[in-house]
């Protein structure tokens, strides 16, 4: 069975889309069916189509549908899609996510978000995480928080600085990720010049970063708003505490009673729960003891088996 990935982005980019089709092709593959990652609006004959991000493989879906009538499709609804992509595009969503025999999700949180007439063709398919070798990295000799993802806007990636200003307690805070809005790039150097407890690294690569997420005493996820973070899965993987904005994306992964949530952009909030893991050994430890009971639902086996499910139309 011949598979398309396609991603809205360069398959040379950092975006998560093309993180995910990468892994999916990797997935299928190893699944045993002939699957091929792209970044195509002409995309060749295939018998199951999947597109990340409707609106930006809009053209390729509708291209498939027209070129494979027995063809099947399936749409990956990113948070871009859920955040208002629906609302903004009504016309090009009504096309695309009509044509699609099933929507997938990431997460079942997502399900709240989706317009009634499509979320009974939408099918949860938790994303799983292969973590790489991790290299011996130097960090600072201090208790250290990471931020590890793109510096964008809707990522709210200056919310750790702030919160890091009221704290007194030695520590150091690092955002991991290259900036793709020139504006928040320009504010983390000036963050780095008003205190030396912040770091801005944008020149790591995924191991790297995973390694410093790794010796620190907890992750922060502040996006304002996300479909699902991999940073998120991995910190789970890794057994790093995350504290997280309190968003469908986030939880949907971490689970509604997780106890490391802050409201979104409450600095003061934020700054709290990371003062509570500087001082407070017993919250560390239950924040791993919940992460741990999620690691099975994003292990590899069960997304093989989701996807295994999916194409088989026994889902």
């Amino acid at each position: 069975m011949k598979i398309n990935i396609c991603s809205g982005y360069s398959l040379d980019s950092p975006k998560g889309n093309t993180v995910t089709a990468k892994r999916i092709e990797r997935l299928l593959r190893k699944a045993g069916y002939d699957a091929t990652a792209m970044h195509t609006d002409s995309p060749p004959r295939a018998d199951v189509q999947i597109c990340l991000h409707a609106f930006k493989t809009a053209a390729a879906s509708i291209s498939f549908a027209e070129q494979c009538p027995d063809g099947r499709l399936f749409v990956f609804l990113t948070g871009t899609d859920l955040h208002g992509g629906v609302e903004q595009r009504p016309e090009l969503a009504n096309r695309v996510l009509d044509l699609a025999e099933r929507l997938i999700v990431a997460q079942p949180a997502c399900l709240s978000e989706m317009p009634d007439q499509w979320r009974s063709k939408t099918t949860v398919i938790y994303p799983s995480i292969e973590l790489p070798d991790l290299p011996t990295v130097e960090t600072p000799q201090v208790p250290l928080f990471t931020n590890v993802g793109h510096l964008r806007e809707v990522k709210n990636p200056h919310l750790m600085y702030r919160a890091l200003r009221t704290i007194p307690d030695p520590c150091c805070a690092v955002s991991l990720g290259v900036a793709l809005e020139r504006v928040e790039g320009q504010q983390a150097l000036i963050h780095q010049r008003q205190d030396a407890r912040y770091l801005w690294k944008s020149d790591f690569d995924r191991p790297t970063a995973l390694a410093w997420m790794k010796s620190s005493i907890a992750t922060i996820n502040s996006s304002f708003s996300e479909g699902g973070a991999n940073s998120v899965l991995e910190a789970i993987q890794l057994g790093v505490p995350v504290l997280a904005s309190s968003i469908a994306g986030n939880r949907g992964f971490l689970g509604d009673d997780y106890g490391g949530y802050f409201d979104s952009d409450d600095a003061d909030e934020l700054a709290k729960l990371m003062s509570r893991c500087l001082n407070d050994d017993a919250f560390i430890d239950s924040l791993k003891q919940q992460q741990a009971v999620r690691q099975p639902l994003f292990a590899t086996d069960s997304e093989i088996d989701a996807w295994n499910r999916l194409i088989d139309n026994r889902t």
